[in-house]
């Protein structure tokens, strides 16, 4: 066998190896993560239900992916303190998502950052443990909280008056973001398209704000309709204060939506009746 052969063999074995233990490493990992979550949820009889509702139907209600939420945070409080480290969010993160397949996010790059996304801190688990803990720090110390409340009055944003972040960009660049947007690809230019969202959000918001103008917002914006997270993400730029009463009160705001959209309908009818 030449050097060159025995160089090629040395360096295909080298690569087999490493390929295996990392391989190994994650299967390592896998074999930790879903027990813990399994057993998390073994411990209580609403986890037990979750684990039989997804076995029989491979998917939870809204209602049981909440319970879920709440029985991981509380699981994730108990065992590692109130504030919780970024490894471990993702720890549990991971482990919701292997123990119940059907819950994975494709659109995003792990699949489990619909429960913790480390990049921006968002995702059901963190905003969970953010309103653990406020209404912890609330009964713990009322009077604190009775302050930081009639701040956040004063000063935060609202439905009413959200605050829209100062834009950088001027009107040529905010038309050229636009036309970009609507060419963009959700699949292969995600991380793109929330950074130019991000950068229209002002100018987007004197659009919906303009009642002839609102009315072709998902014409100037079609990504609302095929990358998730969008409506979201607006939401926390305009409201951090209440970041996270979108998706805990998204049951509520739906039935609404659909109210106003059912009305809307029938008045457009009626006048073309």
């Amino acid at each position: 066998m030449t050097a060159i052969h025995c160089l090629t063999v040395h360096r295909l074995l080298v690569t087999t190896l490493s390929v295996y233990c990392l391989l190994t490493s994650i299967w390592k990992v896998l074999q930790t993560i879903l027990p813990v979550v399994n057993e998390a949820l073994n411990e209580t009889a609403i986890g037990r239900n979750l684990l039989e509702e997804y076995e029989v139907s491979a998917t939870l209600k809204p209602e049981s992916r909440r319970a879920l939420v709440r029985l991981i945070v509380e699981h994730i409080q108990e065992q590692h303190g109130i504030i919780p480290s970024t490894n471990v969010k993702i720890f549990y993160a991971k482990g919701i998502v292997q123990n119940f397949p059907t819950l994975r996010d494709p659109s995003t790059a792990e699949g489990y950052e619909l429960f913790y996304n480390p990049k921006d801190r968002s995702g059901y688990l963190s905003w969970r443990l953010r309103t653990v803990n406020r209404i912890t720090d609330s009964y713990n110390n009322p009077k604190k909280a009775k302050i930081q409340a009639g701040i956040a009055l004063l000063a935060s944003s609202s439905p009413e008056n959200p605050r829209v972040p100062d834009s950088q960009i001027n009107e040529n660049q905010e038309k050229e973001i636009v036309e970009w947007l609507k060419n963009a690809s959700p699949t292969t230019q995600l991380a793109d398209i929330e950074v130019r969202m991000r950068q229209s959000l002002k100018y987007r918001r004197t659009i919906i704000l303009d009642p002839k103008l609102s009315k072709n917002i998902l014409i100037e914006f079609p990504r609302f309709l095929d990358t998730p997270g969008l409506i979201q993400k607006d939401f926390e730029a305009l409201m951090p204060e209440h970041s996270s009463k979108l998706i805990e009160n998204w049951q509520e705001f739906e039935s609404r939506i659909f109210k106003v959209s059912e009305i809307t309908i029938k008045k457009k009818s009626k006048n073309i009746a």
